[in-house]
Order: C-alpha cells, then sequence, then structure tokens
C-alpha cells in the first residue's frame, strides 16, 4: 500500500493479489478488513491487481467481490480481456476507486513482460502544486563574459599591488580590482530556475522498430499457442533486449568520454544504477535543543558550532597519549627563507589545477582562474613573493566556505553530517608554492621514510599497498609469523595540535621566516557554513 498526501488529505494506492487456487472468502475478508482499517470511505483510494475474479462473467464470486466494495463506496471498473489465450478470454485483474467515475479512466495495453496485460489508470485529481521555479542569485559564466573578463583584467597594470608594502594588503588590492572586473563582466543576476527531470529512456527508430515486432509476435503468440510462434517471440524479445542494452552501454561510454573527471563519471553511473531510494531532495531539518528545525540560519549557525569545536570534543572523549610524539631529531640542515617563485611556475601551477566550477565566498573557481591564467600570473606572482619574504599568509585566504554532507542514518541528528570545505582557488597555489620548496628541503636532506606514501612524488596508495604485500610475502617465505593491525583514527586531521605541527617542522630545520609562515598559515582560520542560499555562522 501506497499513501500519498495531497492536498493535506491521504490517497491509499493498494496492490492486491489473489492465486488463482486461493480462497476467495479469505481474501476478501483481508481486504475488508485492510479497507476498515484505512477508512477508505473517507478517503480517495485506488486498489489494482489480479484479484483473478472474471468480470466478464455473472457468477457468485463477481456477486461476493461486488458486496464487499461496495460497502465502502467502491466500484470496479469494467475492463476488457486482460488474459488472452487461444482458447479463453477473461479479465481477471482489477482497477477498483471511491473516486468520481468521471475522473478516472483505464486501459490495458500490451507490456510483454507478462501473460495478463498490463492496467493503467488515470485520473484527474486537483492538487495545490508546489511551485518548481525558484529564484537564485548566480554568475552567467560563458565563453563571452570570461572573454570579457580577461580582456578587462589584462587592462589593469597592477600597480596597486606591486606597490603594496605587505602580502595582506597586497592581496586585499589586487581581489578588490578582480572582484570589480568579476562584477561587470559577469554580474550578479536573478535567475528563475526549474528542477531538471532526468530523462533516461533509451530509444532510437531501431529500438521502436523492434519493440513493435516484439508485440506483434506476442499477439500471435496469443492467438494460436503453438511452438513455432513462442521461439519467434522469444527470438523478438532477445533482439529487443539487445538493442536497449546496446544503446544504455552507448549512453554511458559517451557520458565518460565527455566528462573531463572520467572517474566522478563512473562512479556516478554507478550509483544511479544502485540507487534505490528516493532521492528528491528535501528541505533540511535538523534537530536542536530536542526540537526539530528547519530554520536554514538556526541550522547554519548550529552546524558552524558543531563542526568547529569537533576536535575539542573527540579529544575529550578519548585519553591522553602516554607516548609524548614529540621527537629529538636534528637534521643539522636549516630552511630560514623560501625561495621566490616566478610567472613560469604559477601558470604551470595553475594549468595543472583541475577544473572545477565550484567556488569559495570570492566567487573565483578554477574555471575561471584557468581561463584567466595570463592576466593574473604577474599580480599573483607578487602577492606570492610577498607572501614567502614576510612570512605572512593573506587572512582572506583563510576563510572556508563549508557544505554539511549527509554520511549515513538519520538526517535531523547533526553526527550525521561530515563538512565539506571549499577554500579560495588563490589559496591553493601559495599553498602549492611552500609545499614545493617544503619537499625539496625534506628530499635533499633525506628527511622523510621511505615508508612515507602519502603526498609524495611517485608514491600513492597503490605502492603502499605493494610495498605492504611484498613485506608480508617476504616473511612468510622466510617462516615468520606475520600479524597486521589496522587503525582507523577518527576525525585525524580534525585532532593534530597545530603546535605539534610547527615542533615537528621546526625540529625538520623549518626555522625563522619559513616557520612564521606557517604559524600564519594556521591561525586565524574562519570557516562559514552555507545552507540553501543562507549564509550565516562565521
Amino acid at each position: 500500500m501506497i499513501k500519498l498526501i495531497l492536498n493535506k488529505k491521504p490517497l491509499y494506492i493498494t496492490g492486491i493479489y489473489r492465486p488463482p487456487s486461493g480462497n476467495l472468502n479469505q481474501a476478501l475478508s483481508l481486504i475488508s478488513e485492510m479497507l476498515e482499517n484505512t477508512k477508505a470511505e473517507n478517503h480517495p483510494i485506488l486498489l489494482l491487481g489480479d484479484i483473478n475474479v472474471d468480470c466478464l462473467k455473472t457468477d457468485n464470486e463477481n456477486k461476493q467481490l461486488s458486496n464487499v466494495l461496495t460497502s465502502h463506496n467502491i466500484y470496479r471498473l469494467n475492463l476488457p480481456p486482460t488474459r488472452i489465450t487461444p482458447n479463453t478470454k477473461s479479465s481477471i485483474d482489477c482497477v477498483c476507486t471511491n473516486l468520481p467515475l468521471e475522473n478516472v479512466e483505464s486501459k490495458v495495453f500490451h507490456s510483454g513482460l507478462s501473460d495478463h496485460t498490463a492496467q493503467l489508470c488515470t485520473s484527474q485529481i486537483k492538487t495545490c502544486q508546489e511551485n518548481t521555479h525558484h529564484s537564485e542569485m548566480n554568475r552567467n559564466y560563458c565563453q563571452d563574459n570570461l572573454r570579457t573578463l580577461n580582456t578587462l583584467l589584462l587592462q589593469e597594470n597592477w600597480d596597486e599591488v606591486h606597490n603594496a608594502y605587505t602580502a595582506e594588503e597586497a592581496y586585499t588590492k589586487f581581489m578588490s580590482i578582480v572582484t570589480m572586473a568579476l562584477n561587470h563582466a559577469c554580474p550578479l543576476k536573478k535567475v528563475r530556475t526549474k528542477k531538471k527531470v532526468k530523462n533516461k529512456h533509451f530509444v532510437d527508430n531501431q529500438a521502436s522498430l523492434l519493440k513493435e515486432n516484439f508485440l506483434q509476435k506476442l499477439l500471435s503468440y496469443e492467438k494460436t499457442n503453438n511452438e513455432e510462434n513462442k521461439c519467434n517471440l522469444a527470438k523478438a524479445k532477445k533482439e529487443y533486449d539487445m538493442r536497449l542494452r546496446k544503446l544504455r552501454q552507448e549512453a554511458s561510454a559517451s557520458f565518460i568520454n565527455r566528462a573531463e573527471n572520467k572517474s566522478k563519471a563512473l562512479w556516478k553511473i554507478i550509483n544511479d544504477e544502485r540507487q534505490t531510494k528516493n532521492v528528491t531532495k528535501q528541505t533540511l531539518k535538523l534537530e536542536i535543543d530536542r526540537q526539530v528545525e528547519d530554520n536554514p540560519y538556526k541550522i547554519a549557525n548550529h552546524m558552524n558550532n558543531f563542526f568547529t569545536s569537533i576536535a575539542e570534543r573527540t579529544l575529550k572523549n578519548n585519553p591522553k597519549p602516554s607516548v609524548s610524539p614529540h621527537t629529538t631529531l636534528d637534521t643539522g640542515h636549516d630552511l630560514h627563507n623560501f625561495q621566490y617563485t616566478n610567472q613560469i611556475e604559477i601558470q604551470n601551477i595553475i594549468k595543472n589545477l583541475k577544473q572545477k566550477t565550484s567556488a569559495a565566498t570570492d566567487n573565483i573557481s578554477t574555471k575561471i582562474l584557468k581561463y584567466c591564467n595570463g592576466s593574473l600570473t604577474i599580480p599573483l606572482t607578487s602577492i606570492i613573493n610577498k607572501s614567502l619574504s614576510q612570512g605572512q599568509f593573506p587572512s582572506a585566504l583563510k576563510l572556508a566556505k563549508v557544505y554539511p554532507k549527509h554520511k549515513k542514518g538519520s538526517q535531523t541528528e547533526i553526527g550525521n553530517y561530515r563538512p565539506i570545505s571549499i577554500l579560495p582557488t588563490f589559496s591553493k597555489i601559495l599553498e602549492k608554492v611552500v609545499l614545493r620548496r617544503l619537499l625539496d628541503h625534506c628530499e635533499k636532506f633525506n628527511l622523510l621514510t621511505e615508508r612515507q606514501h602519502g603526498f609524495t612524488k611517485g608514491k600513492s596508495t597503490t605502492t603502499a599497498l605493494t610495498d605492504f604485500a611484498d613485506y608480508i610475502i617476504d616473511n612468510l617465505e622466510e617462516g615468520k609469523h606475520v600479524t597486521s593491525f589496522f587503525l582507523d583514527l577518527s576525525k585525524a586531521f580534525d585532532c593534530l595540535s597545530h603546535d605539534l605541527i610547527l615542533y615537528k617542522l621546526d625540529k625538520l630545520g623549518i626555522k625563522s621566516t619559513a616557520i612564521t609562515w606557517f604559524k600564519s598559515y594556521l591561525e586565524d582560520r574562519k570557516q562559514i557554513v552555507e545552507i540553501k542560499q543562507s549564509t550565516n555562522g562565521v
């Protein structure tokens, strides 16, 4: 049974089946009990299915069924034969309802899925439909607009950025210029959007012809019931199924080939096929102080407070380690200052960024940055060199935009959400510049263990697994026993102390301006949670 709420009132749709050998009195008793429990006389209801009572006959079974239905003000619609064999015709499937009969239409058609025809029931029910349109403030990043933006940026001389004394001041002036150009070329406009309906029908002319052929073979077999027509039917169905399968494969292959991120596209297809639940987006509701709230501002603030206190709660609920994480490692090789960058390095970093349309609070995505690479390289190089020489990370680059991602369980429990952070695109460039210099220092003086596979050039999870498997095999061949412990660290990065990070960097030889830069990078970070176009809770 399905219960639909229309105009704040229930509509029941019930599927019924009684096998040919099933006891009719028992079946009618169950139907009557169900109708009484749902108070069917007070609500619209539809009963559909195979009751195995032929409405083309006038017999006692029909009378019994009719008495049960009419006692609840329900009537059975007259249907043409729904099961046809070479020797018999019967209408043992049913469509029953208490809706006004003038508002209900029914028909039967061949589906090819059963020896019964399919029944299609339609009804005109007036509803207070929700408006599928809503307005959003969006920017249009079409090629013409991006071309205009790039032209405006190329015309800038960036003197204000070059003449700025600090990296903080330089980046502020830089973003002021970029934002002004962005507002001119790609202004925010109120856009009326409509919910997109995905069309997953895979049909072409050949598939349509094969379907017609299949239905014709089905009719021929129903009329004759001979073995030759049965074989022809099976052959026609196989050809039709193979064509549909090929169309689905071609559509999937085309989707993957057109995608920039092949892996993401592949997983989307897999997840779409596996998806069994209703994926319709619903209004986010969250339990706050034992009450379920749907106010996006309250939810955003509550989530922001929750996400920013995860580390504190996790550490409080876990015992302190008995072993100090500190080390007495002394490299004897110090890195006091980072080497300056140049335009070529910045251009290459931007080229290698993955193209995405998502953006932080500055509205600059990697798509925009890659398009305007040539016009932004000079000011970015100037800002980054100021940052490296002064040990200062611009505060505007420390603001993250966070989206809550539901992972499991009840959607009203805040603990079932994971924060997805989007950082300013320009911060990624500066981070990659510093990362290269830090790795160069560590590799030059062999400061990283050979077992370090993460975030190391030429290594990955694959090399880690290979190394692990080789270790096990080598020890087993030597007749040794091997025991492994697999640990899952909860909130590992959230709980990593900034003081510990700076201590480790200091022991690796990161000193003076270089360590000051990392301090500036880690301190005074902020985040803002965004929910349904609402932002709050910095």
